[in-house]
């Protein structure tokens, strides 16, 4: 299994930014769910508000995992706002 962190890399984000964070989080978790099930999940996305983990199910899926984070960012305009890492 391997592991995306996704996290805010503003020190103290507004109101705004955690909001348009926690709406890209929840739209890649339900694209996930419903279309991609077996690539990857997101366990802690309720437990943290400036940062959450992907586990992906094999390394060969990390591209598809990554590519709908990044489109879910871009989507939400929040993309330069944040910090993804691949562990």
């Amino acid at each position: 299994m391997k592991i995306i962190r996704v996290s805010l890399s503003e020190p103290e984000p507004s109101r705004e930014t955690l909001t348009l964070f926690n709406d890209a989080g929840e739209e890649l978790f339900g694209k996930l769910l419903r279309e991609f099930p077996e690539v990857a999940e997101i366990p802690d996305l309720d437990s943290s508000v400036t940062q959450f983990h992907i586990h992906v199910s094999a390394t060969r899926h990390i591209g598809t995992a990554t590519m709908l984070l990044r489109r879910m960012l871009k989507h939400h305009r929040i993309a330069d706002r944040v910090t993804v890492q691949r562990f």
